[in-house]
């Protein structure tokens, strides 16, 4: 669960997963019992990007189970996303950690942003589950996308291994992608 919440809750990290987003910087807070507040950017291409704010807190029960809180907004006019509010729950199970998600947000642009957002923008919601299968010893995946107009996207059920390894100075270069973009 550890490297779960380092992945998701640090923004360096969750920016190189999290395809929504070019950047995520955390602000300075005066203490750890204030909310993080923080900064993000989404480039959506012809040089387009779109910035936004938000707050987020974390909590950790005393069963393990972990939660993550935040509210965000964007007061550019571009952004069909004006505000919203989610939560990521995490469960430490037997032998996988339970990912469990809810979020709400409103549009801009009235009748015209609500349908944008239904038929085009955010059309399929993904319901993931990974976990490691000790009696095989590879990770597990399990994904299925739906649309709530059309249902059923598709699906996938899957296993892979990791290799962790150390590279301070990046990824070598037979890892890394084609083309590379760098991000301030």
């Amino acid at each position: 669960m550890d490297a779960i919440w380092r992945v998701t809750q640090t923004p360096d990290l969750h920016q190189r997963w999290d395809l929504r987003f070019t950047s995520i910087a955390y602000l300075p807070r005066r203490n750890d019992s204030e909310p993080q507040r923080f900064r993000y950017a989404t480039r959506l291409g012809f040089g387009l990007e779109i910035e936004g704010s938000g707050e987020t807190v974390g909590a950790q029960a005393a069963d393990g189970t972990r939660t993550s809180a935040l509210e965000f907004g964007s007061e550019d006019r571009r952004s069909l996303i004006r505000s919203g509010s989610g939560y990521w729950k995490y469960e430490q199970g037997s032998d996988e950690v339970r990912f469990i998600t809810g979020y709400d947000y409103q549009v801009r642009w009235g009748v015209i942003g609500r349908t944008f957002d239904r038929l085009v923008l955010f059309s399929g919601v993904a319901d993931v589950c990974e976990w490691f299968d000790d009696s095989t010893g590879r990770y597990r995946i399990e994904v299925a996308v739906t649309n709530r107009i059309w249902g059923p996207l598709f699906g996938y059920r899957g296993s892979f291994d990791v290799e962790w390894i150390d590279a301070p100075d990046g990824p070598p270069p037979s890892r890394r992608p084609r083309r590379e973009e760098r991000r301030e």
